[in-house]
């Protein structure tokens, strides 16, 4: 598994010297399924009048706060 964050400027091992696996993150992230169950994910949804009606909007906030904690980033590098 190679990481491809802005810490070197070639693909390297995760979370190693100045790497802090944000690249895996932002991935693990966009993708959303390792969210699902994780602690640090946040979900909320928010209603909107709409027309005559509502439109909900699902968002989701991630609170890890050191991206090798992320437990989706763990799992990738193992």
């Amino acid at each position: 598994m190679n990481c491809e964050c802005v810490a070197y400027p070639f693909p390297h091992r995760p979370l190693s010297g100045r790497c802090d696996a944000r690249a895996l993150w932002e991935r693990a992230y966009e993708d959303g399924f390792e969210c699902l169950d994780c602690c640090y994910s946040r979900r909320s949804t928010e209603r909107h009048p709409y027309g005559e009606g509502y439109a909900a909007e699902h968002l989701r906030e991630c609170e890890v706060r050191e991206y090798a904690d992320c437990p989706a980033v763990q799992r990738l590098i193992r």
